[in-house]
Order: structure tokens, then sequence, then C-alpha cells
């Protein structure tokens, strides 16, 4: 019974990407699993997003800072979803998911990148996109915390 609803969810995520994989971007629309992810990062307090034309990159920031990525290949599809982790965290993820791999051109011990059509869970992934941003957010100066946190009312 189990593996029969394994089945049946996997059937509806995959319905749900063909349906509704839209995600928009710089005036591009990608098309991923994912598609509540622009929404989602563009929700949290302070949050920016650029296209970084020379690497192709759909970048997340917060007090100028990069917290996580959508890279997208010539056709801009996208080919990673890239965000921050404490190191511990990111080596045991690496082993339980074959879609989680060490940063894809960034400091491998600290970024990981996803597969943006993979198997990772959704609700898996906003955790890990939550992380990004505290650790982030973290490392910002108290008076760049406090402005942002202001800002937020």
């Amino acid at each position: 019974l189990t593996n029969y609803f394994t089945a049946q969810r996997r059937e509806l995520e995959h319905f749900h990407y063909y349906l509704c994989r839209q995600l928009k971007g710089g005036g591009m629309e990608i098309y991923m699993r994912y598609s509540w992810i622009d929404e989602y990062l563009l929700a949290k307090n302070g949050v920016t997003k650029d296209h970084k034309k020379e690497w192709n990159w759909i970048r997340y920031q917060i007090g100028g800072k990069m917290f996580a990525a959508i890279c997208l290949n010539e056709q801009n599809e996208p080919y990673y979803i890239n965000l921050k982790l404490d190191p511990e965290e990111g080596a045991f993820l690496r082993t339980q998911y074959k879609d989680i791999i060490p940063g894809y051109y960034c400091n491998k011990v600290h970024w990981n990148s996803v597969n943006p059509d993979g198997e990772v869970p959704d609700d898996l992934l906003k955790d890990l996109l939550d992380k990004s941003y505290q650790l982030v957010f973290a490392g910002l100066s108290k008076k760049q915390q406090r402005e942002i946190l202001k800002t937020a009312g």
C-alpha cells in the first residue's frame, strides 16, 4: 500500500511539474519542477533578485550577499539551484539525496547545488532555502540586520 501511495504522489508531482512549472525571472520564463521558488524567496524580508548575465544566474540576495541562485544554461533552462548550508548538514544531505551535490561554481564546503528537476521534496528544499537565508542574514552586520528587520515592520 505504501508503494502505491508513493507512486501516486510521484505521478501527481510530475503532473504538477508539467502544468504549473513557470517561474518568471528577469523578464525570462523559466521552467522547472519547483515553480514556487521565486515567489517563496522574494517573500522573505529584505530579499532582492537580479540576473547576473555573465554567469546566466538568477541570484537572490539579502544585504547584497547571495544566499540562493538558479543557474541557467544557454537556453535559459535551470540546471542547478545553489544554496548555502552548514558544512556538516550539506555533507550529510549529499549522502542522502543524489540530487544534492557540492556547490556548482561555488565553495564546495559551504555551498550545495540541487537538481531543479530532481527528487528533493518541496518541504525539504524550502527548509534548506530558509537555512541558507538565515546563515547569510546572520553574517550581516548588526546594523544591516536591524535595517532589514525594521523594514519588515
